[in-house]
């Protein structure tokens, strides 16, 4: 399967995580530290009909807290090497991954850490889009083209 998007939640500092929003062309890996005893039974099943687009990937930790962030490295620079234009999610409370993100965000990859799961859900993906793409068409036109186009707008308008 050819996935849009790849996220990486580190279970051990976010478990919130709510997936009714999540469309088949997204990759999750939730990877938790082996040390975690309790797990929601509601997420598991919800996360079933996902088949191979959610995996969970439990780390062998020794408590260490950070441990799971090279893991969460190592999988974000797997698939970014082997994919071109995908963006690219780190679900963590650990703002010690922000210097890794911050070095692939100036080599044009598009990647990001977010706090909070529900910040991924793809409601206004379109619309957001759509407007990305409309100031991307507007800021390519000559000042010339611009007025013509706003004159045109207004007249149909009028």
């Amino acid at each position: 399967m050819d996935y849009n998007k790849y996220i990486f939640v580190d279970y051990n500092n976010i478990q919130n995580i709510n997936i009714d929003n999540i469309d088949e062309n997204i990759k999750i890996i939730i990877i938790i530290g082996k040390n975690k005893k309790l797990l929601s039974i509601e997420l598991i099943q919800k996360t079933q009909h996902f088949g191979k687009s959610i995996e969970w990937q439990q780390i062998k930790n020794n408590g260490e807290k950070s441990l799971l962030d090279f893991f969460i490295d190592y999988f974000l620079e797997f698939f970014i090497s082997r994919q071109d234009n995908k963006e690219f999610v780190i679900c963590s409370k650990n703002k010690k991954l922000d210097p890794l993100i911050e070095f692939l965000q100036n080599k044009n990859i598009n990647v990001k850490r977010i706090e909070e799961f529900n910040q991924t859900e793809n409601k206004n993906t379109f619309i957001r889009k759509t407007f990305e793409h409309i100031s991307s068409f507007w800021k390519n036109l000559k000042v010339i083209q611009k007025i013509c186009f706003s004159t045109i707008v207004i007249a149909v308008i009028v």
